[in-house]
């Protein structure tokens, strides 16, 4: 693995941990977008896996582990797939589409995972309605912040990309 793989996955799990365990506004993380991004940057799923799942378990320690964890892991696994899609399809103009896919998946596994595993609501499909509707709020903190850290990092990318290819290209010029 080379530097800037391993410099990355590090930056990753730092940014990560830390949009979880510092104060933010509930529901706004850089986990989805990172999961997102990890994927098309790293190219890999497995490493963008265990990168993720690094990132939650290690704040998750802090935290603490709850019901949901299996609901909130699997998550994050489909949103690493929807970031490989980017990569093998048309990707910077997919980004805004697929920070908001991430969102609403999201939302709708892990709160379906609260119906299922607490008793906050009934079993019913009612419950689970009422479930989602007082889950609508994190909604949207869910897609400020991953459209946030999403533009933060794929903005990054593709600037830089573009920053060094101009670079070059005065190179040769002069």
């Amino acid at each position: 693995m080379d530097v800037s793989r391993l410099l990355a996955i590090l930056g990753f799990i730092i940014i990560g941990v830390a949009s979880r365990l510092l104060p933010h506004p509930p529901s706004f993380s850089s986990i989805n977008a990172i999961a997102l991004f990890s994927a098309f940057y790293l190219g890999n799923r497995w490493l963008s896996s265990v990168t993720i799942l690094l990132v939650v378990f290690l704040s998750d320690v802090v935290l603490g582990f709850h019901s949901t964890v299996p609901f909130v892991y699997l998550s994050f696994g489909l949103i690493i797939l929807i970031g490989y899609r980017i990569k093998s399809r048309m990707f910077l103009q997919r980004v805004p589409l697929a920070c908001f896919t991430a969102s609403f998946l999201f939302f709708l596994i892990t709160n379906f995972g609260v119906w299922m595993t607490s008793s906050l609501y009934p079993k019913t499909v009612d419950g689970l309605g009422l479930c989602y509707l007082a889950a609508i709020p994190f909604l949207a903190n869910q897609v400020l912040g991953d459209f946030a850290y999403g533009s933060l990092l794929f903005g990054y990318v593709h600037l830089w990309k573009n920053c060094v290819h101009a670079k070059r290209g005065h190179l040769k010029s002069s």
